[in-house]
Parts: C-alpha cells; sequence; structure tokens
C-alpha cells in the first residue's frame, strides 16, 4: 500500500508540474486585444482567459501534492508506542 501511494504522490506531483508549466508558458505569450495568440509554429490559438484555469489547477495541484505528501511524511515518521503490560 505504501508503494501505490508513493507512486500516486510521484503522478500527482508530475501532473501539477506539467500545469505549472504551461501557466508560466502561457502567461509570457503576446495576446493581441482580442486576448488571443496565435502560433505560426504550431497553428494554434491561444486564449487568454485559458491562463486563469491553468493556474488554478496549478494551485490545486500544488495544495493536494503538499497534503498528500505530508500525509506520507508523517506516516512514515510515526512513532508506534507499545503499550505497557505489566
Amino acid at each position: 500500500m505504501n508503494r501505490i501511494q508513493q507512486l500516486l504522490a510521484l503522478i500527482m506531483g508530475l501532473i501539477t508540474s506539467f500545469f505549472i508549466w504551461s501557466y508560466t508558458q502561457r502567461a509570457n505569450l503576446d495576446y493581441n486585444v482580442d486576448g488571443k495568440h496565435f502560433s505560426l509554429e504550431d497553428g494554434v490559438v491561444y486564449h487568454k482567459q485559458a491562463i486563469e484555469a491553468y493556474g488554478f489547477i496549478a494551485l490545486l495541484g500544488v495544495i493536494f501534492t503538499g497534503l498528500f505528501m505530508n500525509r506520507l511524511l508523517r506516516k512514515k515518521t510515526r512513532i508506534v508506542k507499545k503499550p505497557n503490560c505489566k
């Protein structure tokens, strides 16, 4: 079970990293007055409204990845006390 949780934490971290990267890439594009950017290399139109969505998803990913890692670390370092048997 511990390996599965570690794998899930890794996957969550990678997905979060992707959304942070997407957010920063899109935030640095030059948009026109209509809020659109046309990429000649890809032939794709990027919309400025998507920046907030990527930022929100990245923020949620950071929060949930942090909580999940905190839970894993606490579980790993938990000290188990043995009951006194007299």
